[in-house]
């Protein structure tokens, strides 16, 4: 009877092995393909830029309010200071 306990056993076990080897598989399946879609998207996504010099000004005025940058614009015929924030996290 211990013999037939031992092989019921491991015939589990190895029933076991085989379901978490075919999960681990199918997983990485499916994120090899994930990955191979998102190259092609990427690749169909990408435009060719060209830029002249003609595209850009030399000069943009600006204004240090209060240890801010602004940037006098004009909108609608009215000038209005517009706030220059680059994002960045400043620490002291």
């Amino acid at each position: 009877m211990d013999c037939l306990k031992k092989i019921v056993r491991l015939k589990r076990a190895n029933q076991t092995l085989i379901m978490k080897q075919t999960i681990i598989t199918a997983l990485l399946a499916l994120v090899v393909t994930m990955f191979a879609q998102a190259q092609n998207l990427i690749k169909n996504a990408t435009v060719p830029v060209s830029f002249s010099k003609s595209d850009f000004a030399d000069t943009i005025k600006i204004k240090v309010m209060d240890g801010a940058v602004v940037i006098p614009v004009e909108i609608a015929g009215k000038t209005r200071n517009l706030l220059f924030d680059t994002g960045s996290v400043v620490i002291t």
